[in-house]
């Protein structure tokens, strides 16, 4: 059996020239790549597309709708009342004698059925009734009734009597002095069938409550 690896190494030149050249090939060829393996391993990686900023679908984002709050109620001012009379103290018989402000006696010392007569604006004459009403005054000084308004009612659902000039209307002093007495005559206009029940108030001043003298007047 002949050595053919040994008759490789001992064929001459020729197969030395040719083995160098495969060797400088291959070597080129090593050279070649490498270079390129190291740029594809070292290169980044593609960051994943972002989406543009207007793009993006905003999220709505939860609103919290406030409850219906009810308006406040107004306070209202305090006031007391007796059937619809503002600032009126506790009706008293109308024969009494009270006293709206310390030293001031007031009291009804007569009334009568008369026939109304009509003389001013609005007037309508007919059933009414005339109230003489004294005012005392137990000080030692004058007080003022500048301000006092006299009014009457009739009836259940106390009804303003309507005032009428006559007969024998004499309307009350502005003052009152120290140890006198003052009266004054009004007339009211009362249907006869309502007269059962019968109320003179005394408005002294808006500081005080309003007097109620309440009984029957006469028919």
């Amino acid at each position: 059996m002949s050595d053919s690896s040994g008759s490789f190494f001992r064929s001459g030149p020729a197969r030395w020239v040719a083995l160098a050249t495969l060797v400088i090939i291959a070597g080129l060829l090593a050279w070649a790549l490498i270079p390129r393996a190291t740029q594809l391993s070292s290169a980044p990686a593609t960051p994943p597309a972002s989406a543009s900023p207007g793009s993006a679908t905003p999220t709505a984002s939860a609103s919290v709708t406030p409850a219906p709050t009810a308006p406040a109620k107004p306070t209202p001012a305090p006031s007391s009342s007796t059937n619809g009379i503002l600032r009126a103290a506790p009706p008293v018989a109308i024969t009494a004698r009270p006293h709206p402000v310390t030293g001031l006696t007031v009291h009804i010392t007569k009334m009568r059925a008369v026939d109304g007569t009509a003389q001013g604006p609005g007037e309508v004459a007919g059933a009414a009734v005339q109230v003489t009403l004294a005012v005392a005054n137990g000080t030692a000084k004058t007080i003022s009734l500048a301000s006092t308004i006299v009014n009457a009612y009739y009836g259940a659902a106390n009804t303003p009597a309507s005032p009428l000039s006559g007969p024998g209307a004499v309307p009350l002093a502005a003052s009152v002095k120290a140890g006198a007495t003052i009266t004054a005559v009004y007339v009211f206009s009362v249907p006869v069938d309502s007269r059962a029940e019968f109320s003179v108030t005394f408005d002294y001043s808006a500081k005080v409550p309003v007097i109620v003298l309440r009984g029957p007047a006469p028919k």
